[in-house]
């Protein structure tokens, strides 16, 4: 059960550098501002003004740990965007925050209502939701160690010939692993890509 999971989720801990990921959701005249505040507040965050702009934009982030969604964006764009992370094995377990001056509790325990706006406020606001989806903080020397092991096991599963987990699904997502700061991460996933037979990955390897 969940073996498809297994690959997606492990080319996802490739890309871990430590800082958490926050998808938002807000009206498009303010939206590039609240990513602009996520991201001094210390979040790698990209976003847009509905559902499918955010969940296009959810491609550039290394992992998804929460969604902050303004109510202030129609309610049917809103469960669109849930919706679409519900059905995402790297998205389903991140944090759903909704910014509401009218709402502050659901019945859904999975959302958290805040009427805090601006980044100082939700920060506290995201960590404790985090938590509660069972988040765990990463420090930028776990990540990479997380990330140095993934590389090695994909690679291993290409040795011994697995024919359950396909390590070819990750093959994008390593791919754009070579543009990684560290090197030591880059090296370990140029050596996942040496064992890949497609000419993408030959043409990528030599540049």
């Amino acid at each position: 059960a969940s073996q498809d999971r297994v690959v997606p989720l492990m080319a996802e801990a490739v890309h871990q550098n430590g800082m958490p990921g926050v998808l938002v959701l807000f009206p498009s005249n303010v939206v590039n501002a609240k990513v602009e505040e996520l991201k001094g507040a210390g979040y790698n965050a990209v976003g847009a003004g509905n559902a499918e702009g955010v969940i296009a934009a959810a491609g550039q982030l290394p992992s998804v740990d929460a969604v902050v969604a303004s109510d202030e964006v129609s309610a049917a764009e809103i469960s669109s965007l849930l919706r679409s992370i519900g059905k995402s094995p790297r998205m389903e377990r991140a944090a759903k925050v909704i910014v509401s001056k009218t709402i502050s509790t659901s019945t859904d325990p999975s959302l958290t209502y805040t009427p805090a706006a601006d980044a100082a406020a939700l920060k506290p606001v995201i960590e404790a939701a985090r938590q509660k989806a069972g988040g765990v903080p990463m420090d930028a020397k776990i990540a990479t160690d997380y990330a140095l092991r993934s590389a090695d096991l994909l690679s291993k599963l290409i040795i011994n010939g697995n024919k359950v987990l396909d390590v070819t699904q990750a093959q994008a997502s390593l791919v754009a692993s070579l543009e990684d700061s560290r090197p030591d991460v880059v090296k370990a996933v140029a050596g996942v890509l040496a064992l890949i037979n497609d000419k993408t990955v030959q043409t990528a390897l030599a540049t």
